[in-house]
């Protein structure tokens, strides 16, 4: 009954070592394109362990729109509670499914990889997202554009860089998922 636990699946799995070991390998992945496929793929995995069990089932290169569009990664939302659980209940977001995009970019994020991450929302799926990029060196300027993507209806979208998956993977290295 409910989601499965990690001691479920691998006895005596170790989830602090484990963090430990993806806060290494992101830090070893270069930034750029000719890099991107390793990066999008332990962004699957990082986000996996983080959000599991609320975000589930993911497929790297989802389709839309008989594939004239995709999406990096597109989780299911199961959450029974917490923040997923409102995303999902709420009707401005209505988070059937999580939508990534994954920039792994040596240049900043602009407009066009909102827009982008925005044009992938729909009633289908719902209107959450995350943006994953290496580094943002204006933040303020980038948050500025998700929430104008929110004040104009057009979903909510939280930008992510490698030093905040990099702080919560350090919360479950040290223990304390739950702050998280």
């Amino acid at each position: 009954r409910g989601p499965l636990d990690n001691d479920d699946l691998d006895e005596g799995f170790d989830e602090t070592a484990f963090a430990r070991v993806l806060i290494e390998r992101l830090q070893e992945v270069p930034q750029g394109n000719a890099a991107a496929g390793i990066y999008h793929s332990l962004a699957v995995g990082i986000c996996t362990f983080l959000f599991h069990p609320h975000l589930i089932t993911p497929v790297k290169e989802f389709e839309q729109h008989q594939g004239r569009k995709r999406v990096d990664i597109k989780f299911s939302n199961a959450a029974e509670d917490g923040f997923f659980h409102a995303m999902l209940e709420a009707p401005q977001t209505r988070a059937i499914a999580v939508l990534l995009e994954c920039k792994n970019y040596t240049r900043e994020i602009a407009n066009p990889e909102l827009d982008q991450l925005s044009g992938r929302f729909g009633h289908q799926r719902g209107f959450l997202g995350f943006l994953l990029c290496r580094s943002m060196e204006n933040r303020e300027r980038v948050i500025a554009g998700c929430r104008d993507t929110a004040n104009d209806g057009r979903g909510f979208m939280i930008a992510l860089e490698d030093a905040d998956l990099i702080g919560m993977l350090g919360m479950v290295q040290n223990g304390n998922r739950a702050a998280m």
